[in-house]
């Protein structure tokens, strides 16, 4: 996988990849450790705290390049139309 990648980076300036959560599969914890950069996701109502934390510290654990995070499913309630 490694070498796929490296093979990715000669031909394209940015390479995604979406990975199952790193709960579930540790295929995400052992892609994590080859990216430049990883991007952590949480679903909002849905992850637990303790498992965002968890989750974190083992990204940290593998030197992982953590540059940022996101919140998804995040609902609005409120009737009004707005920017954020």
């Amino acid at each position: 996988m490694e070498n796929f990648i490296n093979e990715l980076h000669e031909i394209y300036d940015y390479v995604i990849i979406d990975t199952p959560s790193i709960k579930k599969i540790n295929d995400g914890l052992a892609l994590a450790s080859k990216c430049d950069g990883v991007i952590y996701v949480v679903r909002a109502e849905k992850t637990k705290k303790d498992d965002i934390i968890e989750g974190y510290r083992e990204l940290e654990d593998i030197n992982a390049n953590i540059i940022g995070s996101v919140l998804n499913g995040v609902y609005d309630s409120s009737d009004s139309y707005y920017y954020c």
